[in-house]
């Protein structure tokens, strides 16, 4: 999703690049199987915690909310960016 020149250089220089980066063909099959596994193996009541780019959060929301988990929620970072996705079975 083109967005490897808005990742900070550090975050870039110490994460691997495969941690970092999906294809652009592969992206909503992948997380789409993602919040599938969560919802599955998570325990009512349970929670995720999934740290993102802040520019995808609000549709990986979207797609979360597929699954009927009982909150899915944005949680920001002590910069006020968008980081964490909070998923509540």
């Amino acid at each position: 999703r083109g967005d490897i020149d808005s990742v900070h250089h550090q975050v870039k220089r110490f994460e691997p690049h495969m941690a970092l980066f999906l294809d652009d063909d592969i992206y909503d099959i992948w997380f789409d199987d993602f919040f599938k596994g969560i919802h599955q193996h998570l325990k009512n009541n349970g929670m995720a915690l999934i740290e993102g780019h802040e520019n995808h959060l609000d549709p990986l929301l979207i797609m979360a909310q597929k699954y009927e988990f009982k909150n899915v929620s944005i949680i920001k970072d002590y910069t006020q960016r968008n980081r964490f996705l909070k998923i509540i079975k």
